[in-house]
């Protein structure tokens, strides 16, 4: 019997294979989240979704496609569609997941040719996040009261957090679905 080619199963296949290899629960959902747009996509645009037939130019078509016609958050169930298009970073995201996916695709022995192979991840400005000034911090933690259990351990927080780097906004929407 022969194996199928079809994205809606490979997905799933693919997904198997990630939690197989250890990846966290968080990379697997961001990995499947991109992959659903990917199918979603080729089928609107009524494109193969036979792994066996897609070519570099439907990835390339795919990663332009939200550049021009998706939003920011369009696709995200816990936050509101904003009006500015995705960032590079975003669009970076899909091209690596496509690569990634590819690259089992081929390695399992779906495909032959991998089409991502000649995909270049496009290039996005590096971000640089301002800190807190030290006036700011001092500020921040002289409005705590370390007298009561509940100040301390707020201050104990905030020094952690600031001391770690920690980005509470950078967590991933699929850690409370994990």
């Amino acid at each position: 019997m022969a194996r199928t080619t079809e994205l809606p199963t490979l997905l799933e296949g693919f997904r198997l294979s990630c939690l197989a290899e250890g990846k966290r629960p968080t990379t697997i959902c961001w990995y499947m989240g991109k992959l659903k747009i990917f199918l979603r996509y080729l089928q609107v645009q009524t494109l193969p979704t036979d792994a066996a037939e897609l070519t570099t130019t439907h990835l390339r078509a795919f990663l332009v496609h939200p550049r021009e016609n998706v939003k920011a958050d369009e696709n995200n169930p816990m936050k509101p569609a904003r009006k500015r298009s995705l960032s590079p970073k975003t669009i970076q995201g899909y091209a690596r997941t496509l690569k990634a996916f590819t690259s089992w695709l081929a390695r399992e022995g779906y495909i032959t040719n991998n089409p991502a192979k000649l995909l270049k991840i496009p290039s996005a400005p590096q971000v640089i996040v301002e800190t807190l000034t030290d006036s700011q911090i001092k500020r921040l933690l002289s409005v705590i009261d370390c007298k009561s259990p509940k100040g301390f351990r707020d201050y104990c927080i905030i020094l952690v957090l600031l001391d770690t780097g920690v980005n509470c906004q950078s967590w991933s929407t699929c850690r409370s679905k994990t």
